[in-house]
């Protein structure tokens, strides 16, 4: 986070004007929402990061899934050459082959589920935030009994 530095209530002269303290709120609420804006920043800066390179496992997984079709296909032409009376092997290799780059999947998307684990909630901003809804009052009232504003 970047050096934004939280006081407590700055003492007011008991003859301070209106317009001075209107300022000194005005400051206050503005170094409020930076501070939470950059505490906002640095928590989900390190959850997306931690998403992304999740996401990227599970690129690496499809892409091997993918890569495991083509053996597949291939071990099959083979098989069937051979139930043709062909007395080659051939096909055995292709299976080995494909299973292995199954199992090379299956290890990245475990990975990929690990990481996307690590992902968690922005819990120090949303308690902030939390507080912040009880010490910024409401602007909004609640319409009077059978009053819409939808009329």
């Amino acid at each position: 986070m970047s050096g934004i530095a939280m006081y407590d209530a700055i003492p007011q002269p008991k003859d301070a004007s209106i317009g001075q303290l209107a300022k000194t709120a005005a400051e206050q609420v503005s170094t409020l929402v930076r501070s939470e804006i950059e505490l906002a920043k640095a928590e989900i800066g390190l959850q997306v990061k931690r998403g992304a390179i999740g996401s990227i496992f599970f690129i690496v997984a499809a892409v091997f899934a993918l890569m495991s079709f083509f053996p597949f296909i291939m071990m099959w032409a083979n098989l069937f050459s051979l139930w043709l009376g062909t007395e080659t092997w051939d096909w055995c290799g292709y299976l080995i082959v494909f299973l292995l780059l199954l199992v090379f999947a299956g290890i990245f998307v475990g990975i990929g589920i690990w990481k996307m684990k690590q992902v968690e909630k922005p819990e120090k901003t949303i308690e902030s935030v939390e507080k912040l809804k009880e010490v910024v009052p409401s602007s909004t009232k609640p319409a009077p009994s059978g009053y819409t504003y939808l009329q």
